[in-house]
């Protein structure tokens, strides 16, 4: 399994999952009428390879590309409450799914994402959360 997107790459050798348990998965995101075209093509991709999916338009929350990130949180909230016995799998829509994504739906966590190590003479190394993917299991910790 491989995502790609305007961030990077996750790619299933770097996703560890409980081989004995499948979850109930779906795939979700959402984008502004401006981005219409890149969730098209994300859903073709999903349903080429039979993957359940839940892209949602929805208007813009803000004047700028910011702005309309920073809603983000919201429709992850209102995808897990219409999704209450699935793991979300939130992506943004400007990425490829070119492969299954049952190995991530059964990671052994509460919530997942993809980590970058970013560095900075003099300032050392620090993690930075990459928002491209979001894996959320329906449990109480999520």
């Amino acid at each position: 399994m491989t995502i790609e997107n305007s961030v990077g790459t996750i790619s299933e050798e770097g996703a560890a999952g409980t081989a004995h348990m499948s979850r109930k998965r779906i795939v979700c995101g959402f984008c502004t009428p401006d981005y219409a075209d890149w969730a098209k093509a994300l859903r073709v991709s999903l349903d080429a390879i039979g993957e359940p999916h839940d892209i949602v338009q929805v208007p813009k929350a803000a004047a700028d590309w910011a702005g309309n990130t920073m809603a983000k949180p919201g429709h992850i909230l209102s995808a897990m409450g219409r999704h209450p016995s699935k793991t979300v799998i939130f992506v943004d829509v400007d990425c490829e799914v070119r492969g299954g994504l049952q190995p991530l739906a059964n990671l052994d966590c509460d919530v997942a994402f993809n980590m970058a190590a970013q560095t900075q003479r003099g300032r050392g190394v620090w993690l930075r959360a990459r928002a491209g993917t979001i894996v959320i299991n329906p449990t109480l910790g999520a």
